[in-house]
This record gives structure tokens, sequence and C-alpha cells, in this order.
């Protein structure tokens, strides 16, 4: 459904507004090809003829006005000479072609780049040219200055501490302890959390039969103060550790025993297929979702259920209990040190890559400021995007401006919308490993600018939570670093979350409203905001 409402929004974005249909590079001589996607506008496969009107700009048409140009074979076409002269050629150049009613218009285009307080991409339109502006962040340690600074003129609307008050729940315990709020019945409701959650334990150790469930329920005990040297602790560990393993993702959990196998099969069916489309490993059954949704109620459509969300919510756990040294542990660190964490990626093995080895040290460093880039330009992974990016995606043209002669168009940014990404860069943060530190710790500059980008996108929010990825899920894996990129993703959503506040003085909708509430909670303690 949120895909198909962004698709009709885009719709009506591209009918309101002239779009750039392409681009190409045209000769000192005036030839260039005509794109697919021009002629897709005409109407036509091919064409025979067109006519150039350059009463204002160049403008292709079918209709009868201007000068008559035959389409030469293969859609190629050559500019007469005040046309080149008016794109001012100078050896092979860029232009694009542009939407318009009775045509199509031909602009030379170039980009630029610009240091700016916040990042956004603009083409500014002349008769003939076509500028498309990059504007960037500008450096890091004032940005981060700036936006502490700022934190004094923003106040929460209502009062946070009345909703937890007398509360019997796990989640009203943890928010008294964030809060600082005393209930002479909390050491009682400790023990009762505590022995409400043992007395569910099966004999094997585990909660359900559920690595998740198991890892959840492990996690809270931590939570209320259980350590690994009790029993019970020892006994869910133990059953978590002697889950199958794939030797396609070793060391990694899955969601349930009987996928291991489940994988095997379709691997090896894979391999002996010659011809045609292959089954994939990755699938989203409702059944499956919901034994995620049960860890997390703000996990309501997890983009990869049966490997990498499980993986993370299991690993997670161990690290909390001091488990990274485990073997098992440390054969999955190797493995998510390849890099790619996306279900997509893994479901078949992360060597089907064609990677035989981890990430280097080099590989990471050169990820790190791959990542930087992109939160500095606003989510660009580089500048040929700009070029070759269809203008039904990340760089439709949102809105407009008359600024003298020329028109100023605000393009839709990029949102990184991987979900798996997000839910295991969260499981990480108390790995000591620098490989895969750094590898996380990298990851938050993309969820940085993907939350920015949210926020001041018209419908970019719609997008970003299709996976489970509301700015509650980026909130929660931001509270959990120390680090520059995880305060500038919190100091950057603080409009957002004094607007969002409900009337009782939480966060989230009715069924998300616990787990939305603590992890804004959270994260506000993380950059150390007066919430009282």
């Amino acid at each position: 459904m949120i895909q198909e409402n962004v698709l009709k929004m885009g719709k009506r974005i591209i009918s309101s507004l002239p779009q750039i249909l392409g681009f190409t590079t045209i000769s000192p001589e005036g030839k260039f090809k005509l794109k697919k996607t021009v002629l897709n506008y005409f109407g036509f496969n091919n064409l025979q003829v067109l006519y150039l009107d350059t009463k204002n700009e160049l403008l292709l048409t079918t209709n009868k006005v201007g000068e008559r140009l035959s389409v030469l074979p293969n859609n190629w076409l050559v500019l007469p000479g005040n046309a080149r002269e008016n794109l001012q050629l100078k050896g092979k150049t860029n232009i694009c072609f542009i939407q318009r009613q009775n045509g199509v218009a031909i602009k030379r285009y170039k980009m630029t780049v610009k240091k700016s307080k916040r990042p956004r991409i603009v083409d500014i339109e002349s008769s003939y040219l076509v500028t498309r502006r990059v504007e960037t962040f500008g450096e890091v340690t004032d940005l981060l200055n700036e936006l502490v600074k700022s934190q004094v003129n923003y106040k929460l609307k209502f009062d946070i501490a009345d909703y937890w008050k007398e509360k019997k729940t796990l989640s009203a315990w943890k928010a008294r302890q964030l809060l600082d709020i005393e209930e002479e019945t909390d050491e009682e409701l400790l023990r009762a959390l505590i022995q409400e959650r043992l007395s569910k334990q099966l004999d094997d150790g585990s909660w359900d039969e559920l690595a998740t469930t198991t890892a959840k329920n492990l996690k809270e005990l931590a939570q209320l103060g259980m350590n690994s040297n009790y029993p019970q602790i020892q006994k869910a560990i133990k059953w978590l550790l002697e889950r199958p393993q794939s030797p396609h993702n070793p060391g990694m959990f899955f969601l349930t025993d009987e996928l291991v196998a489940e994988q095997q099969e379709i691997i090896k069916r894979r391999k002996e297929q010659a011809v045609g489309p292959k089954e994939r490993f990755r699938k989203r059954p409702r059944s499956e979702l919901k034994i995620i949704n049960v860890v997390n109620e703000l996990y309501d459509n997890a983009c990869g259920p049966r490997i990498m969300w499980p993986n993370a919510i299991v690993m997670e756990t161990l690290l909390e209990y001091g488990y990274e040294f485990n073997e098992r542990v440390q054969t999955i660190i190797n493995t998510l040190t390849f890099g790619g964490w996306c279900e997509c990626a893994y479901q078949h093995g992360p060597r089907r890559r064609k990677r035989t080895e981890p990430f280097s040290m080099k590989e990471i460093e050169k990820f790190e400021e791959q990542t930087l880039f992109e939160f500095k330009h606003g989510g660009l992974f580089n500048f040929k995007l700009l070029i070759i990016q269809p203008t039904w995606s990340h760089l439709m043209r949102l809105s407009h401006k008359k600024k003298g002669d020329n028109v100023e168009y605000s393009l839709r940014m990029p949102t990184h919308t991987q979900g798996c990404e997000v839910i295991t860069t969260g499981a990480l943060s108390k790995v000591t490993n620098e490989k895969l530190w750094r590898l996380a710790e990298s990851h938050l500059w993309r969820f940085v600018v993907a939350l920015f980008n949210a926020y001041n996108n018209p419908y970019g929010m719609d997008e970003l939570i299709k996976y489970s990825l509301s700015p509650y899920s980026f909130l929660n894996v931001f509270s959990k670093y120390n680090t520059k990129a995880a305060q500038l993703g919190i100091l950057l959503s603080l409009p957002w979350i004094v607007e969002h506040q409900n009337e009782d003085g939480t966060w989230g909708n009715l069924n998300t409203k616990e787990s939305a509430t603590l992890a804004v909670l959270n994260a506000l303690k993380n950059i150390e905001f007066d919430v009282i």
C-alpha cells in the first residue's frame, strides 16, 4: 500500500512539473542519440522526422513548427548550427531532455557542488542550460557543535512522567529507571518481572523453541539485572549456541532450525538448474514476520526475517552477556565482515558475490570514506547518479520557484531503505572486534542522512517505513552508539521528536507506544537532553 501511494504521488508530481527524461552526450558537430525514454514520451518506438522549435529554447516536437530534422538510423539526430551555438558546445558535451507539454526540450547540462548548512539537490534551469547543484553538509565537527548549542531551543510539549506511574510492565519499569522516577513497588516489580520470564522458560532452556524469542527474554533478563552466572541464563545461551548452522552462512542464526535445511535444499536445486529463473531462499511469509514482530513492536515488517534479522537479534543478546569470544560468535563476526548486510546478499551465502575473504582493513577504510561521502552529499553514492538516475526514481523534481530569468527546482533526495543493515548495526554496538565495529559505525552515516531526507521530503517517510524503518527504529540504533554520527542523527531529529509527541507524553501509535517512547527516551539520554 505504501509503495502504491508513493507511486501515485510520484505520477502526480511528474504530471505537474517538467521532469528530466534522461541524459546523453552530444558531439561538437551536434550529433546525439535520442534516448528510449524520449521516444516513449513521444509515443513512438522510433521516429523518422522531428521539428526543432527555437523560439524560446531548443524544443523537439512532432508538431510542424520550426526546422525539419531527419532522424538517422538507430535514432541519431544532428542539430543545426544555430542550435549548436545556443548550447555553446565545446568538445563532447552533456545534454539532458526535459518534458514539455508539446515536446521535449534539449539543454546543456552541468553539475556543481556547493557547501551549505544542509544537503539538497537543485536544478537551476535557463533557456539553454541546466545546472544541477549539489549542496552538502558542512564540516561534521562544526555541524555537531551548532546542533548541540541549538538544543536549548527545543522543549518537549507534554510531561512524560505521568504515563509511566504505577504501571506494572517491563517498559514502565525501564522508563522509570531512565527518568529517575522512584516508586516503592519497583523492587517488588523487578522480582515479579524476572519470575514471569523464568516461569515460561522451557526445560531445554529456550522460550517457545525459537531463537529470537529466547534472545528477547535473555535480553530482558539482562536489563533486569541477571548475568551469565545464573544457571537459567547459561542453559538458554547453551541452547542458542547449539542451533543448527548453515555451511553457506557460517555461525549465523536462522529464524528456525528447519530453515537451515531448507536453504541448503534450495541452493542444491539452484546449482542443478541449468536454465530459467532460479528459486530464492529469501521469502517473507506473514507467519515468519510475526515471529520477528514478537521481539519488538517496531519490527512489524522485517525485510530479512530468515537470516539477517534473527541473527542480529541473537547476536546482540550474546554480546550483551559477554560471549563475543565464543567460537560460534567469532565465526559470525568473520562472516559479517564480508559486508553487504542485506538478506538478498546473504540468502545463498555471502560468497555469492565472488568474495573469498572478509573485508581487509584497507577496504573498511575505503567504506568509511564512502559512507561519510554519502552523508555529506545528502545520500548520493557518487556523482554519476546525477546523470544516470531516472527521473521517476530518487531524483524526481518536487517543487519549483522563479528566480530572475531562471527556474529553480528542488529534487527528491536518495532514501536508504535496507532494514537488514539497520538491525545488524544496532546489534553490534558492544562488539570489540575492530573491523566489525568500524563497519557498523560507518553505516550510521547512511542512516543519519536517510532519516534527515525523510524528515525533509514530502513523502520520504512513507518510503522509509516500509521495512520497519520508522524514526523510532533509527533512534533506537543511534541511542546505542556514542559517536558523532549517532549524536548527529538524534540532534537532527529533535524538531521531529518535539512535533510528534503524543498528548499523554508518549510517542508512537497504539501498537508501538511503549517501544517507540523507550527509543526516544534512550536517544535523548544519549545527547543529555533535559526531558523533565
